[in-house]
């Protein structure tokens, strides 16, 4: 988030617009790009779908058989066994009783995927 504050900022001369902050974005998910790939290429598929299905806001109920279906996510023992997984490595954690991601800018950058 203060990447992105950073880079609206700096092309920003008195009043940030929605381009700008477009454009910001743009820019942000594109040089984090490598940092995300590396994170995630060699997460099993269950795991990547979980985070996927996290990202486009299933945050919540993801072992119901509507979600997993939807999602794709297998069995609700594989659905829990990713999710302490992710939670272990830090890309995913608990708040409430949903799931959220550690780490905002990986949410938008896959829900793009």
């Amino acid at each position: 988030v203060q990447q992105l504050s950073w880079l609206v900022w700096i092309n920003t001369e008195t009043v940030a617009t929605r381009e700008a902050f477009n454009s910001a974005l743009n820019t942000l998910l594109r040089d984090c790009e490598p940092l995300f790939v590396n994170q995630t290429e060699n997460l099993p598929k269950g795991q990547m779908n979980l985070l996927r299905a996290v990202a486009k806001g299933a945050t919540f109920g993801l072992t119901r058989q509507e979600t997993m279906k939807r999602y794709n996510l297998g069995v609700s023992a594989n659905v829990v066994k990713s999710k302490k997984t992710l939670i272990a490595q830090d890309l995913l954690f608990v708040d409430g009783n949903n799931l959220r991601f550690c780490d905002p800018i990986l949410a938008l950058w896959l829900a793009t995927k």
